[in-house]
């Protein structure tokens, strides 16, 4: 759900309840919207404030991010002025979306002076602040000229909180009151929205399914203790922290069971629980994407002058596609020069090759025997173009092959891991390139994924460099698979000179075909065979491999995770 400012009320009793007296250690800033304050009070917690527009949260955290060479202005502000300070509490801000620091330290004078940290969760107008007697020492984020017209952010300017919308604060109880009387019949859930501070439109929907037991109300009867319902709701909400998930994906956390969304609850014991995880994984996800599509997109541009190249190559191939007839032609003039005059543009000849006529151009002013010097010389010129061209298109098929592999496995890889791997084999293969040059390049690890059924282990390669490593690391005669018409993984069972049994090998093709381009399909078909038949053509591309006398099984594709055991 959105950041709304009844969650923001429970999030901040809870930071409260398990911060406030903590010592501050260190203070980092991993991203130029967030920083994590890590505090010590009794044991260590890393509070988290994001300014993130899609993700902006105070949280206590579990997450490990990396932080910049150089830190940011931000962070070392607040090392000068937090580093060993006390926490001395946490509060919510009139029911505003703001969520208030204080903290006490001492000054080069062993004076104490309270120092401030505002938090303004409100999506892309979020914002850190740290303040000192009302002041402004500095922010996260420089406001916009726009922002800066409506509530100045500058060093040295006294802080104002963000203008107020014409709402009632849930605190004003009286006014509350009067506006529930002041309800005409429209929508209850917009009504609410619209008028009182600080709350979602789910927050809003949740207060009116849990006291009508219905979504949608157009009257109340008794608006005096849906007011009070209303207001108790929002002020004394019993705690009881989750994650609702439908159709595989995460909603949204939330402070307690709204009974308004539907989709599966995972309970937590803490708020800030529920909230790092849900977050944590949603951060996950968004790397995940990103990360693939970098990937994605110097694959595509690797794809993209590979067939600049070959369109190219084609035009050639297309101008020496006459290359025969200019040879008869040639061949022609002389065996008929007897019958030419010299003087004719052109001559119509038999052509002794397949019984046609051929009609041949003539340059005025040669002789016969130079007009058909220059068919020769058109023709061993096409000659050697295409002597040249052809092995060079060959190379590029194999790359566009090899290309497309690699994107079936980006496409495949559903981890972090997963996509290091792809990342190594591409700065391998040289289609991107590394930021900085190691002094000495290391090859990576084998890494596979293992499985293993009945005793049998069951190996297979996450990409073309694993694949590679598997197979030839294979013994002659561990069974060795590998879907038919698509692209797969290697897969290797090891079954040590012992014959396999079909539950085993019929297991192992069904992992071989979830790990191909094929696994969303059925009836897929895995080949299989002893891995002495598989042989890797000289100068061939990374995890390609030609093999014969193989037997195929159809099966549909299974991940089998109830096999799968840690290498």
């Amino acid at each position: 759900m959105p950041q709304d400012a009844f969650t923001l009320k429970y999030v901040a009793e809870e930071l409260n309840s398990t911060l406030a007296s903590g010592k501050v250690n260190k203070i980092t800033q991993p991203t130029k919207d967030e920083t994590v304050i890590t505090i010590y009070k009794g044991k260590v917690y890393k509070l988290l404030i994001s300014a993130s527009a899609n993700t902006a949260r105070t949280v206590i955290t579990k997450g490990e991010s990396e932080n910049p060479i150089v830190p940011f202005n931000f962070c070392m502000l607040l090392r000068k002025h937090l580093t060993g300070a006390t926490l001395e509490r946490v509060e919510q801000l009139e029911f505003e979306r703001i969520i208030k620091f204080t903290f006490i330290n001492k000054n080069d004078f062993f004076e104490e002076e309270e120092k401030v940290l505002i938090a303004e969760i409100m999506g892309k107008y979020s914002n850190i602040m740290l303040l000192f007697n009302g002041k402004i020492l500095g922010s996260i984020k420089t406001a916009s000229l726009e922002e800066m017209s409506v509530r100045p952010i500058l060093t040295g300017l006294d802080y104002k909180m963000p203008p107020k919308q014409e709402k009632i604060s849930p605190y004003e109880k009286e006014k509350v009151f009067e506006f529930i009387n002041a309800f005409n019949g429209t929508d209850l859930t917009s009504y609410i929205f619209n008028g009182i501070m600080g709350i979602s439109r789910e927050t809003a929907l949740e207060i009116v399914t849990r006291f009508f037991n219905k979504k949608e109300v157009q009257e109340i009867k008794n608006k005096q203790e849906f007011a009070s319902f209303l207001i108790d709701f929002l002020l004394n909400a019993k705690v009881n922290p989750c994650i609702i998930t439908a159709m595989e994906k995460d909603l949204d956390f939330f402070v307690l069971d709204y009974k308004s969304i539907f989709g599966d609850r995972t309970f937590f014991d803490n708020i800030f629980e529920a909230e790092d995880k849900f977050y944590l994984e949603k951060e996950n996800k968004k790397s995940i994407a990103e990360k693939k599509n970098k990937l994605l997109s110097s694959i595509n541009a690797n794809r993209k002058k590979l067939k600049k190249r070959l369109a190219i190559i084609d035009g050639k191939e297309r101008d020496a596609s006459d290359m025969e007839i200019n040879r008869i032609k040639g061949e022609l003039l002389l065996s008929n020069a007897y019958k030419i005059k010299g003087t004719e543009e052109f001559v119509i000849l038999d052509n002794y090759y397949d019984g046609t006529k051929i009609k041949i151009a003539l340059e005025k002013g040669l002789s016969v025997s130079k007009n058909s010097q220059n068919y020769f010389k058109k023709y061993n010129k096409q000659k050697r173009t295409l002597a040249m061209i052809l092995p060079q298109k060959e190379e590029i098929l194999l790359e566009l092959n090899y290309l497309d592999s690699v994107e079936d496995e980006l496409n495949l890889a559903l981890t972090k891991e997963d996509l290091t791997h792809v990342e190594s084999e591409l700065l391998i293969s040289g289609i991107i390139r590394a930021n900085t040059q190691p002094k000495k390049s290391k090859k990576p690890e084998i890494n596979y994924r293992l499985y293993e059924v009945n005793g049998v282990k069951i190996k297979v390669g996450k990409n073309n460099v694993s694949n590679e490593e598997l197979t030839i690391k294979a013994k002659p005669k561990d069974l060795w698979l590998h879907t038919k018409n698509y692209p797969s993984a290697h897969v290797i069972i090891e079954n040590e000179g012992r014959p396999v049994s079909d539950e085993v090998l019929k297991i192992g093709a069904e992992i071989c075909a979830y790990y191909s381009k094929g696994r969303y399909g059925d009836k897929i078909e895995v080949d299989f065979t002893l891995k002495k038949n598989v042989k890797k053509p000289p100068k061939s591309k990374l995890g390609f491999f030609i093999y014969q006398t193989n037997e195929t099984l159809i099966v549909n594709p299974s991940n089998h995770e109830e096999f799968i055991k840690s290498n």
